[in-house]
């Protein structure tokens, strides 16, 4: 397939990596006849079939990580968000191969796999962004098909595509294996980090990876095998990993395609081991044992995905509160066979790793004394070639774990005046409000502006201010805020001017407090009243019109 685009795109469609609904002949070119389809329109564009292709090679990307379908989508995602900066303005086709429409209008069956292809790479997150908040506002007129590709686009786009699996096998009627928690699905076949890894660094140190942390997968042999006693351990291409110990954090060499694969041969001697590991998320720039803890206690199962020859014993390490050493608790996967399955590892069957401290120490896994630092993978037999797809965690949740979840930038969502009525007689630049945010993202910044109303008011940083001189009457002002990740949220307000020379009637009461407790006497002080009133000066007595349980003294109100 992608040879087939390269040709395509490199010969017809270099500079846009578009391509045009068929193709025909080796090497390939586009099908002017429509495929030879009965109603298909004869054409050489990028129609009404191949506007589906950003979606689709994105969808590849985003399951299995797949780098011929990065490029393809680099190349789509720099021509469109080239040609159109704001993804709300991108136009329906037929497109040419050279990136022209004809079309005025936005169409969904266009724009949302546009959109989607941007998720291949980060440096598109703004504009993805921007992308999603217009798909989930806009409809247009392209019936049911536009609807279902911009539904299926939405769904890449946030993770709900879900990535095909096998049925687990193994002990499936003990464990809870409803609740996956993904340590690594290998995706990221470049740095060989976990999944978590980038979770972590992203929550803890503000970056998705550093070289000495974050969950990186590592290689190490026994010393002495090290030495000549015949162990070796190559990637699926044969070329040989040293050891983490001679500084080598090198396991992004096994990682192809999605998958993580190793070839370990061990010498006769019988201390010769070999394998592989990976700390949950090591404290930045300390190597080593100096890792961070996390909490396994609610673990039910770990599912892997495996294929191979051979048997590999799975390790979680831990550091034993009471005790000084570490603890390996595992057991072995058996069963490996050359077609994928995916196994259920029940935490039951742990047991300290023979010759580990918590073996030493007669301990049992979970009994309360323990945190996890990582996973590790021995070779359990002599000769292991084992290709692993993903390793997820059941009954685990990053708050359960000791990670909160990284939350995605939100748009916000309010917008909120600490005042919405003044007099007539207030003077120009004087301030009628000041403007507060709701936002899901704590610490987003907002850069505020008027949509509306700009010809009496101005917004003057988080403050609404007045730009001429008021009559009585009502006046709307629309106010955006736009945070930091380009997301925009738009509110109106109907700021009331009364007249300064009358009296005004209050136009609110404020409580400070809606509670008491059931044990409190009468005579207890609920809350303070105050009233809201244009007219500055203006006293105000309370009485209570319903209510006969509270009484009022002054302006507080009493049981």
């Amino acid at each position: 397939v992608y040879s087939l685009i390269s040709q395509i795109t490199s010969g017809y469609a270099s500079s846009t990596g578009l391509m045009p609904d068929f193709v025909t002949a080796s090497p390939a070119k586009p099908d002017a006849s429509g495929g030879g389809t009965t109603g298909e329109a004869s054409n050489t564009q990028y129609g009404w079939n191949a506007c589906r292709y950003p979606w689709r090679i994105a969808t590849d990307y985003a399951m299995w990580g797949t780098a011929s379908a990065k490029t393809a989508m680099v190349k789509v995602t720099d021509f469109i968000s080239g040609k159109y900066s704001d993804p709300a303005e991108i136009l329906g086709g037929p497109y040419t191969l050279a990136g022209t429409t004809a079309i005025k209008n936005n169409e969904n069956a266009f724009s949302a796999p546009f959109i989607a292809g941007a998720i291949v790479d980060s440096k598109y997150q703004t504009y993805l962004n921007k992308g999603w908040a217009h798909l989930q506002t806009h409809n247009d007129e392209s019936d049911a098909y536009g609807a279902a590709i911009k539904l299926m686009s939405m769904m890449v786009i946030s993770g709900n595509w879900w990535k095909p699996t096998d049925s687990p096998t193994g002990n499936i009627t003990g464990p809870d294996t409803t609740v996956q928690f993904t340590l690594d699905d290998f995706a990221n076949g470049i740095t060989g980090q976990t999944d978590l890894g980038a979770s972590v660094g992203a929550k803890k140190y503000g970056t998705t990876i550093d070289k000495d942390s974050c969950g990186l997968w590592y290689v190490w042999q026994d010393k002495e095998a090290k030495l000549g006693k015949g162990t070796t351990f190559t990637n699926m291409s044969g070329t040989t990993l040293a050891s983490v110990e001679n500084g080598a954090n090198n396991a992004g060499d096994m990682m192809t395609g999605g998958v993580m694969g190793f070839k370990i041969s061990k010498g006769t001697a019988d201390n010769d081991w070999a394998g592989l590991g990976v700390s949950f998320g090591q404290s930045k720039g300390v190597k080593d044992l100096a890792l961070d803890y996390y909490d396994l206690s609610k673990l039910s199962a770990i599912l892997v995905r495996i294929k191979g020859t051979g048997s590999v014993r799975l390790n979680v390490m831990t550091k034993d509160v009471d005790a000084v050493g570490y603890g390996y608790y595992g057991t072995e996967i058996t069963g490996i066979t050359d077609q994928w399955q995916t196994i259920v590892v029940d935490p039951a069957t742990f047991a300290p790793e023979e010759g580990s401290d918590a073996a030493k120490k007669l301990m049992k896994w979970n009994d309360g004394k323990t945190q996890c630092h990582g996973i590790g993978i021995d070779a359990a037999t002599q000769v292991c070639n084992i290709e692993i797809d993903y390793i997820k965690l059941c009954g685990v949740t990053e708050s359960t774990f000791g990670l909160e979840p990284v939350v995605g930038n939100k748009a916000p969502t309010g917008i909120n005046l600490t005042n919405t009525s003044v007099k007539s007689d207030i003077a120009t630049g004087s301030v009628v409000a000041t403007v507060a945010v709701t936002d899901p993202n704590q610490g987003d910044t907002h850069t505020l502006k008027l949509k509306s109303g700009g010809d009496k008011f101005e917004i003057s940083g988080k403050e609404l201010k007045t730009k001429t001189a008021l009559t009585p009457g009502s006046y709307d002002v629309t106010i955006e805020a736009k945070d930091n990740g380009g997301l925009t949220y738009d509110q109106t307000f109907a700021i009331k001017v009364v007249d300064a020379a009358a009296n005004n009637a209050p136009t609110d009461i404020m409580l400070s407090s809606l509670s008491v407790l059931t044990t409190d006497g009468a005579g207890k002080v609920v809350g303070t009243l105050t009233a809201k009133d244009a007219d500055a000066g203006d006293t105000h007595t309370y009485s209570i019109v319903s209510g006969s349980e509270f009484t009022i003294s002054g302006n507080e109100l009493k049981t």
